[in-house]
């Protein structure tokens, strides 16, 4: 399982097409949650259904609630900082993977 580093010097891994997150905990580390697995694949209605919502945090929740649903309670307890760091990472890995962002249907042409 590679560990890959976000933007903001996160550590997180990469297994298969899921992203694994290791919140960090009261102290700021690391490891003090239980850690966020997110798919890197995606169904198309789910896309659909947040197409034209901002990802602020309550939008960024929102569709993980939809995403994750069974980890819903980890990610409340989550700084929010890290929330952000780790939601943007998964989008970029979701990008890289993909070769499309969430607001786009179709990849672009070449």
């Amino acid at each position: 399982m590679p560990t890959k580093t976000s933007n903001d010097g996160r550590a997180f891994d990469i297994d298969g097409r899921k992203l694994i997150w290791h919140p960090e905990g009261e102290d700021g580390e690391p490891g003090g949650l239980p850690d966020v697995t997110i798919p890197l694949r995606i169904k198309l209605g789910l896309v659909l259904d947040h197409a034209e919502k901002s990802f602020d945090n309550e939008g960024m929740a929102e569709f993980l609630s939809k995403l994750i649903p069974d980890q819903m309670e980890t990610l409340r307890e989550m700084d929010v900082n890290d929330f952000q760091d780790m939601f943007t990472t998964w989008q970029s890995e979701y990008n890289m993977l993909t070769g499309a962002s969430l607001g786009e249907s179709s990849r672009s042409p070449d």
